[in-house]
C-alpha cells in the first residue's frame, strides 16, 4: 500500500471512532435527561397538581426517549 492509502485509512477508522464515541455521549446524555424528567413530580409535594405534573414527566420521557438509540 502507499503511503498516501494508509493515511486515508488511518483517517477513516479514526472518523468512524469518533463517530462511535459521539453517538455513546450522546445515548448516556439523552438517558440521564430521560430519568431527570421525573424530577418535577416531587414538586406535586408543594404545588399540587399530580396529574398534571405526572403527564408532562411521561411525554418529556417518551420524547427525549426517540433519541436514545438501543
Amino acid at each position: 500500500m502507499s503511503l498516501k492509502t494508509k493515511r486515508y485509512v488511518v483517517t477513516v477508522i479514526l472518523g468512524l471512532f469518533l463517530l462511535i464515541q459521539a453517538s455513546c455521549q450522546a445515548e448516556i446524555v439523552h438517558e440521564a435527561i430521560t430519568m431527570l424528567s421525573f424530577v418535577p413530580i416531587l414538586f406535586t409535594v408543594w404545588l399540587g397538581g399530580a396529574g398534571v405534573f405526572l403527564t408532562t414527566s411521561c411525554l418529556a420521557a417518551l420524547l427525549d426517549t426517540a433519541f436514545v438509540m438501543v
